[in-house]
């Protein structure tokens, strides 16, 4: 065995046999939310402490996740070991980690001198809404003729140390000060590849001083900083860029970053895998220097905040001029661009995710038209899906748009058409993307049995489907469509397919207001129903008025 995940303390007994022969795991995974305040957790944490005794020289990456270590000594009867005290102590058991990944976790005063011996060893680290301190020695600069030591209780002259870090994802976590964060984590990275950083909740940004770090340009030497925010920390000038070897960077929330700052990005990097910053509008110029200096290097891209006009015609141009690509994230992009531009896309063979909302709305065509017939829509769905039809390797295809970030007025102003996704308008045409995993969609579809039966038996790798008639905030009362949702979505987890965003009312048994579906009697022959009236007759519906 070299990977185990641990996240239910009421299998004891099951832990102390795994922890006999489990002596040579390579990644240990364990997420528990108050191990460390119900008296009862004792055994099971005393099987926890024996297992990473008994990995911890074989051991390359642990995750926890809401371990919520005390600050003061705990009670005799609870236990407060830490898995970082044991894997901290190298002197007599070397230890492989160098991947460590905590999310909602605290670490006390009492752990953090671990924490800080453990991070000069890694070489990926994740942290997601954790609270600690860095040590005070950080901040104020040393007094003449005083040494330089200053009582910080256990971590007490510890500097963190990030020198072999190469990946770095910091959300919400550390002191809610953004400068020190940047100060005395980040820029302490120098061989940093990959960085995702997203500051406290409304936490200043500091924009020009990363901007600094990272290109070493003195036009953004002078920073105005609040005075709150710089009072405790020195902010010493760099010679060269902190980190030459930066190939990823995804900065969220308000960041400030704007369209000049972005193509300084773009040229002073060395190459680029990965840019996802919060902006809203870009120009041909910063899209050309993109396309040209990171053709053949970068990987993934994400515009989901643009909101150009001219957006459609830059994401054409990314998917024609990339061939590397394997993540696409945008808004919508009109039909007529998928239909006319999807052959000159390079990177059809290795696009593996693509987030992208493809709106048929025939106003947005060029020459503009009113409407359409159904037979002529019909045409330009199936159309749209023998484009998408050529990206083999995809496993997640995501055609909503995320009015959580446009807002739901530049939807209405835009009056974005979403993709029907039934087979009825073309769904059929991606018979071949064997590898898909996840499916999502918005929009009233009327997916009927037929659809769910044709993706059951052509996705066989499907593990979820979010979207459209399987979409929250429906009334809890029982209605004919609730009725149909619910069946479907139950046809789907039969399956192993999860719906996440379906929901059923608590009440639905109670009251018998069940479908009576029946997997078994489906017809072997496809069959269509055209008039809607007649749908629940042909699912067999029970429905009590």
């Amino acid at each position: 065995m070299r990977s185990i995940t641990l996240d239910d303390p009421t299998f004891a007994d099951l832990l102390a046999a795994l922890g006999k022969g489990c002596s040579n795991l390579r990644s240990l995974s364990i997420v528990d939310r108050s191990p460390y305040i119900l008296p009862g957790r004792r055994t099971y944490w005393k099987h926890c402490r024996t297992l990473v005794k008994k990995c911890r020289t074989s051991l390359q990456h642990l995750s926890l996740d809401g371990i919520r270590m005390p600050e003061k000594k705990p009670r005799r009867e609870c236990t407060s070991w830490s898995p970082l005290t044991t894997l901290a102590d190298t002197s007599i058991y070397p230890t492989l980690l160098t991947s460590l990944r905590l999310v909602n976790c605290s670490l006390s005063p009492r752990h953090i001198r671990a924490f800080w011996e453990i991070c000069a060893r890694l070489e990926v680290l994740e942290l997601r809404t954790v609270d600690f301190e860095l040590p005070r020695i950080m901040f104020k600069p040393p007094e003449p003729n005083k040494p330089t030591v200053i009582d910080n209780g256990p971590s007490k002259d510890i500097i963190p140390d990030f020198s072999k870090l190469r990946e770095l994802i910091l959300i919400d976590s550390g002191p809610d000060n953004s400068l020190v964060q940047l100060e005395c984590i980040i820029r302490r990275s120098p061989r940093l590849q990959k960085l995702e950083w997203q500051t406290r909740r409304y936490s200043w940004f500091p924009t020009r001083r990363f901007m600094y770090l990272f290109t070493a340009n003195s036009n953004y030497r002078p920073i105005f900083i609040p005075h709150a925010q710089i009072r405790c920390i020195r902010l010493d000038p760099c010679d060269s860029p902190c980190w030459p070897e930066l190939e990823s960077i995804s900065l969220f929330g308000q960041s400030g970053i704007q369209t000049h700052d972005y193509l300084v990005l773009v040229e002073t990097a060395k190459r680029l895998r990965r840019i996802d910053l919060p902006l809203y509008t870009l120009n041909i110029h910063v899209v050309n220097t993109l396309t040209q200096r990171h053709s053949q290097t970068l990987r993934e891209i994400d515009w989901r905040d643009l909101r150009d006009e001219q957006m459609p015609d830059w994401i054409q141009e990314v998917l024609s001029s990339c061939p590397m690509l394997t993540k696409v994230s945008c808004q919508a992009l009109p039909a007529q661009h998928v239909i006319e531009g999807a052959s000159n896309w390079v990177c059809c063979e290795r696009l593996e995710e693509f987030h992208l909302c493809i709106d048929m709305n025939p106003a947005k065509y060029n020459p503009p038209r009113d409407e359409m017939s159904d037979e002529e829509e019909r045409e330009q769905c199936r159309a749209v899906y023998r484009q998408l039809s050529r990206l083999q390797a995809i496993r997640v295809l995501d055609l909503r748009y995320q009015a959580s970030r446009l807002g739901i007025g530049f939807i209405l102003r835009h009056r974005i058409c979403v993709l029907p996704t039934t087979i009825a308008m073309g769904l059929d045409e991606l018979a071949d993307l064997k590898s898909m995993e996840h499916f999502k969609f918005n929009g009233h579809q009327n997916m009927t049995r037929e659809d769910v039966q044709w993706i059951l038996a052509h996705w066989t790798s499907l593990k979820l489907i979010e979207g459209g008639r399987l979409s929250t905030g429906r009334t809890r009362f029982a209605n004919r469509r609730n009725l149909w949702d619910a069946g479907l979505a139950r046809i789907f987890n039969k399956h192993g397919v999860q719906t996440p965003s379906s929901e059923y009312p608590n009440d639905y048994e109670v009251y018998d207001w069940s479908l009576g579906w029946n997997e078994d009697a489906l017809p072997k022959e496809p069959y269509r129903v055209e008039d809607e009236t007649n749908i629940y007759e042909a699912l067999d519906m029970d429905y009590l008025h």
